[in-house]
């Protein structure tokens, strides 16, 4: 392999590195035993799986994406109660007031930031959040074909955190039901993580910044080693 094939692998490897080191510093910074590593290590797992899965080819990873965006919002009780158990489940399927979407502003906000209460879920939040907006500078720039990664990003990462970690469905899947609802409950989204009330802290900080780079690295390294290096044959030409 030349210096000019390897320079990809390399610069993935060097940014999950970082990750790496970002997700370690966030997981000493406040003591853990080993009730908080576990969910900050999967917080991780949860944040290379879905970078890994936008660095797949658009055919397999994209369909692949929106199908557990599809699969969430059909059968979130199930996922609650097969994560968890049935009383979980039967807690979760219980209609959120607070949440309606013809909730006036304020009051749909208020609501909003109560059914967002776990640091690990919220730092999921803030992580597919943030990349959100890095993808659409990056489709800004001259790449329009990550927009379509960008419903995937935003959701994926809140609803796992929502799943896993606060045992309970979306509020999206309340305040979604029509386009007002839906508009004004990601208004209040984002209004809470600029605010920092979404994360706040030096760990959940640290925990969000360190799912990014996780993220960024398991997507660079995958998109790496999915490229095969040409090699040259008998008569000078190339083959893949």
């Amino acid at each position: 392999m030349s210096i000019e094939s390897a320079a990809p692998a390399f610069l993935a490897a060097l940014v999950y590195v970082q990750g790496c080191g970002a997700l370690i510093f966030a997981l000493v910074s406040v003591r853990p035993s080993m009730s908080t590593l576990a969910p900050r290590l999967l917080a991780a797992g949860l944040s290379a799986a879905l970078g890994g899965a936008l660095a797949l080819p658009a055919a397999a990873g994209l369909p692949l994406s929106y199908l557990a965006m599809w699969a969430s919002q059909t059968s979130g009780l199930a996922i609650v109660a097969a994560l968890h158990n049935s009383t979980a489940a039967k807690a979760a399927a219980a209609p959120p007031e607070d949440v309606q979407a013809d909730l006036p502003l304020e009051q749909l906000c208020d609501g909003y930031e109560a059914h967002h209460w776990e640091s690990h879920s919220n730092a999921l939040h803030a992580a597919g959040m943030l990349l959100v907006f890095g993808l659409l500078g990056a489709a800004a720039c001259g790449r329009p074909r990550l927009l379509a990664w960008v419903p995937p990003t935003w959701y994926l990462f809140a609803w796992v955190g929502h799943f896993f970690y606060q045992a309970d469905v979306p509020a999206v899947f309340t305040y979604g039901m029509t386009l007002r609802g839906w508009a004004t409950g990601e208004f209040c989204s984002v209004r809470a993580l600029l605010a920092g009330r979404t994360v706040s802290g030096p760990s959940e900080i640290g925990l969000t910044a360190a799912m990014m780079c996780v993220w960024v690295g398991a997507a660079t390294l995958t998109r790496s080693l999915g490229r095969a290096p040409a090699v040259a044959d008998d008569k000078g030409g190339k083959m893949l």
